[in-house]
């Protein structure tokens, strides 16, 4: 393949870095022609960790095919339309003539369609809202079944369960119908369910997997009860669509 672009994105890019942020970069690639003749292209490489909190200095790097790439363009998706106008100073190759070509006629690819704008804005200020309380609420139920005595008993035969869930935002027990016509009933945190015929292990280990999915990011903006990168991505998002 031969990259034709590469630039740096992310945090870098907007200004919002600080000391602890990692590196991000994204960039085009023309696939090679043994690949294109087999079908063997792949739309998107990623190189790095991608992990939700990366240690700072390292680096991610995503390469989309130069179709992907335009595909997303055409979509009017953020991604594409950041990297159409990101400066020059911020690219960290020399660019090749088909990138050139695509700058030239960037004007052609901008569309009223905001529909991929208006989403991520969404998910963004959704996050901001409801993050904290979704992390606490995992928090709580993780707690609560790691000091059940016994962690080989069904999570049915736990004593105080019910009440306990009263008290945790977005909890309760689910009826949940199987494909075979029967009703399970399931323990139900944040849309994370687990059979009440499951161990408490079992569902102790479930929870803790999601409560660590959330990363060291939200656990340092439940301290400040706002999740502000992801309410600023959202006002950013919403600036560049009335641009």
């Amino acid at each position: 393949m031969r990259e034709i672009i590469r630039m740096v994105h992310g945090s870098h890019l907007y200004g919002t870095n600080v000391e602890t942020s990692d590196q991000d970069f994204k960039g085009v690639f023309v696939p090679d022609g043994r690949s294109i003749l087999l079908q063997r292209v792949k739309n998107t490489i990623k190189y790095g960790s991608f992990e939700e909190r990366n240690q700072p200095g390292e680096e991610d790097l995503v390469l989309h095919s130069l179709q992907k790439y335009l595909h997303l363009l055409c979509q009017n998706q953020t991604e594409a339309l950041d990297m159409l106008f990101t400066p020059e100073r911020f690219w960290v190759k020399d660019p090749e003539p088909e990138w050139l070509a695509i700058l030239a006629n960037r004007e052609r690819f901008l569309g009223k369609r905001v529909a991929a704008f208006v989403g991520y804005c969404r998910s963004q200020a959704r996050k901001f809202a409801v993050k904290i309380e979704r992390y606490e609420a995992i928090e709580e139920i993780v707690r609560f079944l790691r000091i059940v005595p016994d962690h080989r008993i069904r999570v049915s035969e736990v004593l105080g369960l019910e009440e306990k869930l009263q008290s945790i935002y977005k909890a309760g027990v689910e009826a949940i119908t199987l494909s075979n016509g029967h009703v399970i009933p399931h323990l139900s945190v944040c849309d994370t369910r687990v059979p009440m015929t499951a161990t408490v292990r079992e569902a102790y280990e479930v929870y803790s997997r999601k409560f660590n999915e959330y990363g060291k990011r939200v656990s340092r903006s439940s301290t400040q009860d706002v999740d502000w990168k992801s309410m600023m991505h959202a006002v950013r998002i919403a600036n560049e669509a009335v641009e």
